[in-house]
């Protein structure tokens, strides 16, 4: 794992602090409180915690979907609130398969997907592009298969295609891996190492359940009940709750 402290990072988190207002609630209690942490380029970074945890409050923030009541989110140096993240710089990944359309084949989705975000694109392009991905994600053999007809493991991998449409320097992940077989968890994390690594200046971010692979990402953030309770290179998180 890199050591943090020698790289600029492309995202800061300062303090970050949400609070959503729930019905028959007496008290409020905060979906995240005072988060802070750092992601350089080239990483790759797991955020863990069970369900309620937070994680998808801070995935809301991050695609600025929501705003954060108090603290910062930098990108490159900038405050979002200030300056916001452009739409093509982020790759979002849902947890749903909203962006999926079952009837379309593989290539077909990746296409029209280039087109709904990438302006001016011409059809020769566009095909390039989806080749390109089809390739790098290990899908090469299933672009004229249905949506519909793929496997879970393989439905994953076209979602995440979908997302890198417009070479997004930002990849938020959620549950991306969830409830996948040991081996094609295994090569999801794989993937989403090259693609951090694949782009001179991007990070990518996975909120996941699974604990499994832990040592496979470059960090690891842990976060309960909206706080972070760990933030550090996987290697040490056993170390770290003595387990």
């Amino acid at each position: 794992s890199a050591d943090l402290g020698l790289f600029e990072p492309m995202l800061e988190l300062l303090q970050l602090s949400h609070t959503s207002v729930r019905r028959g609630q007496d008290s409020e209690k905060p979906d995240l409180d005072g988060v802070s942490f750092a992601v350089p380029a080239g990483h790759l970074m797991a955020i863990v915690g069970p369900v309620g945890c937070g994680n998808g409050e801070l995935l809301s923030m991050l695609s600025g979907q929501s705003q954060a009541d108090r603290g910062a989110l930098l990108w490159r140096g900038l405050d979002v609130a200030k300056r916001q993240i452009p739409a093509n710089d982020i790759g979002y990944v849902p947890a749903d398969d909203n962006c999926v359309h079952d009837l379309l084949s593989v290539k077909e989705n990746i296409v029209s997907a280039m087109f709904l975000r990438v302006a001016g694109v011409s059809k020769q392009d566009a095909l390039h592009k989806a080749n390109h991905l089809l390739s790098g994600l290990g899908m090469e053999n299933i672009g004229r298969e249905k949506a519909g007809t793929l496997s879970l493991a393989m439905r994953r991998r076209l979602k995440l295609a979908v997302a890198l449409v417009s070479d997004p320097a930002l990849i938020l992940c959620e549950g991306l891996t969830d409830g996948l077989d040991a081996r094609s968890e295994r090569e999801i994390i794989a993937l989403l190492k090259f693609v951090a690594q694949d782009h001179p200046s991007r990070a990518v971010i996975h909120a996941t359940r699974s604990l499994s692979n832990l040592p496979a990402y470059d960090s690891v953030v842990i976060l309960h009940e909206g706080r972070v309770c760990f933030h550090g290179p996987a290697r040490a998180v056993t170390h770290y709750f003595t387990v």
